[in-house]
């Protein structure tokens, strides 16, 4: 018995087969026998065939399921197993979690969001055996997805856990400033000048760098780093081009990136402060002072040191100047960004493999990405500072 493949495209009436032409016209005249039409132009539809050589018809994909549905399943099934200390720490992570990324659809959780989810346990500064706990709970969450046939990807919590080889120490993190500490930080004119004043003169760095960090979540050695000609405009957009040099320590593709300059920046005179500069191919902070970690350690130095501990007495080992970058990053995880955008923003993920034309996307696909970014950024606010302080005079 000889076997043949046939090309059949119905809506035209082509039949192409890998063997003669009179297996194709065969087949051909088959069908105008079964259905009773004597052209190609009037041949059946697909489902008709279907119909006729009784084909199993086709099921509708079943909708993904919410993430705290698929919760309430794991938990009923766990109650089996795990005690019931357990069941309720579990049921706090994954609650957390569900209000975090306003408990999405279980298939549209990614490798991205696992990640996002591990930096803010990051950056509430829990030890690393509290974070490795969170992690495998979630671990153990979508091995059972996965069995269970609600998610058909790779466990995206899986090998997520930091490691605790090499030196036996604590990882240095940093927690988000509260809203309170903003206050203190920001809404006294009269401290935050006296933080950035020398010598009776306005020291440009010390002004700008913790308005720089709150609203881009950049790392002080990239700011501090930045030149006149790293200021760019694309399509009307202003933004800071942050690229690889040795004195930023970046250390990855995922660093070099583009972020655009909030609105807020731009009302406090920021783009003004540029145009002032005399030296265009200089630092914009021309007051820096290098040393072997960039051009940071001397900002840093004062702000953690004379501002925070001596002028403020926020006596906090986990709240220094870093603390900006996790601020901006929970605000921005807040607001529901998506998190490969905001991976993006902050140089956690490339942003060049950021796809803005994919389904993902599908509200920013006819917009560049410079455009897009600018558009998510803008939409951060910190309400409980009072900026009127420092707007520039007209």
């Amino acid at each position: 018995m000889t076997i043949r493949k046939f090309e059949i495209d119905l809506r035209n009436g082509i039949f192409k087969s890998d063997g003669t032409s009179q297996d194709s016209d065969n087949l051909l005249e088959a069908i105008k026998r079964l259905t009773g039409r004597n052209t190609a132009r009037s041949l059946p539809s697909l489902d008709d065939v279907e119909a006729m050589i009784d084909l199993p018809q086709k099921t509708p994909q079943e909708a993904s399921k919410r993430f705290s549905e698929v919760v309430e399943f794991y938990l009923e099934e766990r109650k089996l197993s795990n005690r019931e200390k357990t069941l309720q720490e579990k049921e706090s992570k994954f609650k957390e979690f569900e209000l975090l990324f306003n408990n999405p659809h279980i298939k549209t959780i990614t490798d991205e969001t696992a990640i996002t989810y591990k930096q803010r346990l990051i950056s509430n500064g829990l030890t690393t055996a509290r974070i490795n706990k969170s992690i495998s709970f979630f671990n153990d969450l979508f091995n059972y997805t996965i069995q269970n046939k609600y998610y058909n990807r790779a466990n995206p919590f899986e090998k997520m856990a930091i490691s605790k080889k090499g030196k036996k120490r604590q990882v240095k993190s940093y927690q988000a400033f509260t809203e309170e500490e903003l206050k203190q930080i920001f809404n006294s004119k009269e401290n935050y000048t006296w933080y950035a004043s020398a010598h009776q003169k306005i020291k440009t760095d010390f002004y700008w760098l913790p308005f720089l960090a709150l609203f881009t979540g950049a790392r002080i050695g990239e700011l501090a780093a930045l030149t006149v000609s790293d200021i760019k405009k694309e399509n009307d957009i202003w933004f800071f081009d942050i690229t690889e040099q040795d004195d930023q320590g970046v250390k990855s593709d995922n660093s070099v990136r583009k972020v655009p300059i909030h609105k807020k920046l731009i009302e406090l005179g920021f783009l003004k402060y540029i145009e002032s500069l005399q030296d265009k191919a200089g630092l914009i902070f021309p007051h820096l002072i290098t040393a072997k970690s960039g051009y940071a350690k001397n900002t840093s130095r004062r702000f953690n040191e004379d501002y925070l501990t001596g002028k403020l007495k926020i006596n906090n080992a986990q709240k220094k100047f870093h603390s900006f970058r996790s601020t901006f990053i929970n605000r921005m995880t807040y607001l529901n960004i998506h998190p490969a955008m905001l991976q993006s923003l902050v140089g956690h993920y490339e942003q060049s493999k950021v796809d803005f034309s994919s389904a993902h996307f599908s509200v920013y696909q006819q917009q560049k990405p410079v455009a897009v970014l600018k558009e998510v950024i803008d939409h951060l606010d910190y309400p409980e500072v009072d900026f009127s302080f420092y707007l520039p005079a007209h």
